[in-house]
């Protein structure tokens, strides 16, 4: 980490004095000591509100010091807005995404002529690139899928865009059931416990951070599994470059929202409590480890008029800056240290 003006001894800092559920410097994951702390600044909306996270000194996971007992406050409509879902498409954009769904999943093994097809325009490619880790999986339009933390909807959306009519979310922090163009519930307000099994496939895309209790998420989604079924988790990592170079200053970090920011190993501690193994792990990292990071350095918020994600050309950065951090977070992807993961797990 090198000197991280931003970490704090062991004893110092302050704690948020509306936080409880502290670590009592032990880790939430292991069980072994955290004693390594650090304070982060909410840089989303740009409050810089200050929070105290802990690093265990044996599986490496990082951790709010102390869950926030107001955790829904930082939650407010922007932030859902900005997971929304995607706009209505026209009748044939639909139509286009529907037969690429079937085509691209229907028939995993059919590899090299969905790719041929992909090849043909810019938005196929995009499709594919979404599709790819169904198709890997062998996932179709026939199985059901419960995105866990699914937000506003938009992944859900997507899925259901491609021809996965049976794709659901649930997600605790909504004000009401989100539902689609059709007037179906897209995502429902609750917890994984209240749906009725049984999914093929499970996903947290990027939620699982979001949790106070993750085991036992995991162990509720674990029970909802179908024979054969898979849970695929997608989350920030600390294993990775960024939080080694940029330290608290690491846009992944989202202080208060990520509860945890696990290690390797202890997301496979995690999904070990839980019955399950990780039965594979990749990165699939991109440039916004980079840019947003180096944002939070200059004092930058992710919400700001001059950010990236709100104005590109009002940003600080080039488009060969750009490109260049897209091609480091693919090399750091190869040898998995990007700074986020996609993790299959199977019941152990």
């Amino acid at each position: 980490m090198g000197n991280d003006p931003n970490r704090l001894p062991a004893a110092g800092g302050q704690p948020n004095m509306t936080a409880t559920s502290s670590t009592g410097g032990v880790c939430r994951i292991c069980g072994a000591p955290a004693p390594r702390r650090f304070q982060a600044r909410e840089m989303m909306f740009g409050t810089r509100e200050r929070f105290d996270y802990v690093e265990c000194a044996a599986c490496f996971c990082l951790q709010i010091a102390a869950i926030p007992r107001d955790l829904e406050r930082f939650y407010p409509a922007a932030y859902h807005e900005r997971v929304g879902h995607e706009a209505a498409a026209g009748p044939l954009k639909r139509l286009v995404r529907r037969l690429v769904g079937r085509l691209a999943c229907v028939d995993p093994r059919d590899r090299i002529g969905f790719a041929k097809i992909a090849r043909l325009h810019p938005a196929l490619r995009h499709y594919a690139a979404f599709l790819e880790p169904y198709r890997r999986l062998g996932v179709t339009p026939r199985h059901r899928i419960l995105d866990v933390g699914a937000g506003g909807g938009q992944h859900v959306a997507a899925l259901r865009g491609f021809g996965f009519d049976r794709a659901i979310g649930i997600d605790r922090f909504l004000e009401s059931s989100a539902l689609d163009a059709r007037g179906r519930i897209l995502v429902q307000r609750g917890e994984p416990v209240d749906m009725a099994g049984p999914f093929d496939l499970i996903e947290f895309n990027h939620s699982l951070e979001h949790m106070v209790d993750q085991q036992a998420a995991l162990r509720q989604c674990r029970a909802l599994l179908a024979p054969g079924g898979t849970i695929r988790v997608r989350v920030p990592t600390v294993t990775s470059e960024a939080w080694d170079r940029y330290g608290t200053d690491w846009v992944q970090l989202d202080a208060p929202r990520h509860l945890y920011l696990h290690s390797h190993r202890s997301l496979e501690l995690a999904a070990a409590q839980a019955g399950l193994r990780v039965a594979e792990l990749a990165c699939d990292s991109t440039s916004f480890q980079f840019w947003g990071s180096e944002q939070y350095r200059r004092d930058i918020a992710l919400d700001a008029a001059t950010s990236y994600a709100v104005d590109p050309g009002a940003s600080i950065f080039t488009p060969e800056q750009i490109a260049s951090f897209e091609a480091e977070a693919q090399r750091l992807n190869l040898v998995r240290r990007g700074d986020q993961v996609d993790a299959l797990l199977q019941p152990a």
